[in-house]
């Protein structure tokens, strides 16, 4: 998934077991849009936003989208995300299903809209967290058949969060490949906005997949304000 991570889907979900149903609005300026492991911007900024619903169920929706590049999308500008889904837990589990659309909306090809149905498990050891996830998808981009596999920790480290994160994506009818995330993030308080850097890298395979200079490894910085 694009905007929302499994992590911060997880948590979402085990907000909405405690909370009374609310919508939140998020917005976030980053340096890149990775995806993946792939530049979504061709290495230029990204600037992106969204809504959220959530009930006490631990039903939830949103709405998301941000600038992609127009010719790595065969004329679209802009990537829109839907979903719905449900989760819940306790203090130690939590758990996370969902339904996923991508919409490239103006695109000449077609095929670069497609749904994606994911799922997740994480454990909170108190240390750190570790997540667990896949997410599936009957035509990804157009290439048939595809399994996305994650697997992330998150260490609490004072008032910051360091996390690792590790991503296998298989694809029928195209290259195989995997990537690798190292990252801090934390909050300036005085301006309520969070905060990310972010190191991403990828396995030589990805540059089959995209380009080399889309998968090169880099640090992107992201500025968010939840609203």
């Amino acid at each position: 998934m694009k905007k929302v991570s499994i992590s911060s889907l997880i948590a979402a979900g085990l907000l909405a077991t405690t909370a009374q149903a609310e919508i939140t609005a998020n917005v976030a300026l980053s340096t890149d849009y990775m995806y993946r492991g792939i530049s979504q911007t061709d290495s230029t900024p990204a600037l992106s936003g969204g809504f959220d619903y959530s009930h006490e169920s631990g039903f939830y929706a949103g709405l998301w989208a941000s600038n992609v590049d127009s010719a790595f999308y065969s004329g679209a500008n802009i990537e829109i995300d839907t979903y719905f889904g449900y989760g819940g837990g306790n203090e130690n589990w939590a758990y996370d299903v969902g339904f996923l659309r991508y919409f490239y909306p103006g695109s000449n090809f077609s095929d670069n809209n497609f749904n994606e149905v994911y799922g997740s498990l994480s454990r909170d050891f108190g240390v750190a967290s570790v997540t667990a996830g896949l997410a599936v998808s009957d035509d990804f981009y157009g290439v048939g058949n595809s399994e996305y596999y994650t697997l992330g920790v998150d260490i609490p480290v004072g008032d910051y969060s360091v996390a690792v994160g590790y991503g296998a994506q298989d694809m029928d009818k195209a290259q195989n490949y995997d990537h690798y995330t190292l990252g801090i993030s934390g909050e300036i308080e005085s301006a309520a906005l969070g905060w990310d850097l972010t190191w991403y890298g990828s396995d030589s395979d990805a540059e089959t997949f995209a380009t080399d200079n889309l998968t090169d490894g880099r640090v992107v910085f992201t500025l968010s304000k939840s609203l």
